[in-house]
C-alpha cells in the first residue's frame, strides 16, 4: 500500500473516532432533560365545610375552612368571619357560636328525632366567599334487632386502644341483627362506642377497634361499612370482633359497651369510601389519585346526617 493511501486511511480512522467521542458525549444527560415551563391556572379560593351529626344530637359542630392552591404555601385555612345556618324544611334552627380553630357550633333545643320527610340545609357565607350549601333528609331509623357479646375469658384482656391478636380465634365477638327496610337503599356504619366511668364519676367516650370477615362490610377507618342494597328488605346478621381489656376496670372503674348502627346518606357511605382510599393510598407513590367525595354545592367539603340505634352491654 502507498504511503499516500495510508496516510488517508489514518486521517479517516481519526476521523471516525472524533465522530465517536462527540456521539458519546452528546448521549450524557443533558440529552434527555428538558426544561418545561407549565402554567398553573390561578386558584379561586372557595369555602369548605366538614359537618355530621344525628338524630340524638343536641349540638351540631361544624367546621368552616377554604381551598388553597397546589403551589398556597399559607398554613392557616380557616376561616374565621363565615357566617352559618342550618335550615329544616326552610327554617333556620338557631345562631351558631364560633369556637375555635375554625369550628362553630349550634345548641338545639331538642334532638332532632328521626324525621325522614324534613330536609335539612347547611349554608356558609364568609367575606370575599361565595356560598355554599349543602342538602340532606334524614335516613330511616333501622333498629338493632339483637346483639350479643360473647368474651374470651382464656385469654389475658390486656391490649392497647382496643387492640388484637392476629389469631381470630383469641378475639371477643359480637353479633348484631338488624331489619333492612324493604324497597330502599340503605347504607349502614356499624361501631363500638366504650363509655368508661371512674369512681369520682367522670365518664369518657372512646371508639373502639372493630373488625370482620364479613364479604359485604368494608373496612374503614370510622368503622364498618355496609350497603344493604345486596340483602334489601331481609335481616342481616353480622359477626365481627373487638378487644376487651382489664385497664377499663382497674382502680373502681365502671365500663358499658355500645354496638352503635348508624343509617347514613349514600353521600356519606361514598365519602368515608373515598377518604379511606385516599388515606391507603397516600403512602403509595405508584397509586392512582384517589378524589374525595364532597357534596358541598358551590364549595368543598361534606355535610352528613345519620340515624343512630344503639345497644348496651354491661362490662
Amino acid at each position: 500500500m502507498s504511503q499516500k493511501k495510508l496516510i488517508m486511511k489514518n486521517l479517516i480512522l481519526i476521523f471516525t473516532a472524533f465522530l465517536a467521542i462527540i456521539g458519546v458525549q452528546s448521549c450524557s444527560d443533558d440529552l434527555f432533560e428538558q426544561v418545561v415551563t407549565i402554567d398553573v391556572p390561578a386558584h379561586t379560593s372557595k369555602l369548605a365545610l366538614s359537618s355530621s351529626f344525628d338524630n340524638l344530637d343536641t349540638v351540631v359542630r361544624v367546621f368552616v375552612g377554604q381551598s388553597v392552591g397546589i403551589l398556597d404555601d399559607s398554613t392557616s385555612q380557616t376561616v374565621s368571619n363565615a357566617q352559618l345556618q342550618l335550615l329544616k324544611n326552610g327554617t333556620s334552627l338557631g345562631t351558631f357560636l364560633p369556637q375555635s380553630n375554625g369550628w362553630q357550633s349550634l345548641k338545639l333545643s331538642a334532638p332532632l328525632r328521626e324525621d325522614i320527610t324534613a330536609e335539612y340545609t347547611l349554608k356558609a357565607n364568609a367575606n370575599g366567599f361565595t356560598e355554599v350549601k349543602s342538602t340532606q333528609k334524614m335516613p330511616i331509623l333501622v333498629p338493632i334487632v339483637t346483639a350479643k357479646l360473647v368474651i374470651d375469658t382464656t385469654q389475658d384482656m390486656t391490649g392497647s386502644n382496643g387492640g388484637f391478636n392476629e389469631n381470630e380465634q383469641n378475639r371477643d365477638k359480637i353479633t348484631l341483627e338488624f331489619q333492612d327496610p324493604a324497597g330502599s337503599s340503605e347504607y349502614y356504619i356499624v361501631n363500638i362506642l366504650l363509655l368508661v366511668t371512674n369512681r369520682f364519676g367522670s365518664s369518657y367516650y372512646q371508639y373502639i377497634g372493630l373488625r370482620t370477615r364479613d364479604p359485604i362490610a368494608e373496612d374503614n377507618r370510622d368503622g364498618l361499612l355496609i350497603a344493604g342494597n345486596s340483602f334489601d328488605g331481609k335481616k342481616y346478621s353480622l359477626n365481627c370482633s373487638t378487644r376487651v381489656q382489664k385497664e377499663w376496670f382497674s382502680n373502681g372503674n365502671t365500663a358499658k359497651l355500645y354496638v352503635v348502627l348508624s343509617s347514613i346518606t349514600k353521600d356519606e357511605f361514598f365519602y368515608k369510601k373515598s377518604l379511606y382510599e385516599y388515606y391507603e393510598s397516600s403512602s403509595n407513590p405508584f397509586a392512582e389519585p384517589v378524589i374525595v367525595r364532597s357534596n358541598v354545592e358551590n364549595g368543598y367539603g361534606f355535610f352528613g346526617i345519620r340515624a343512630v340505634s344503639k345497644f348496651e352491654f354491661q362490662l
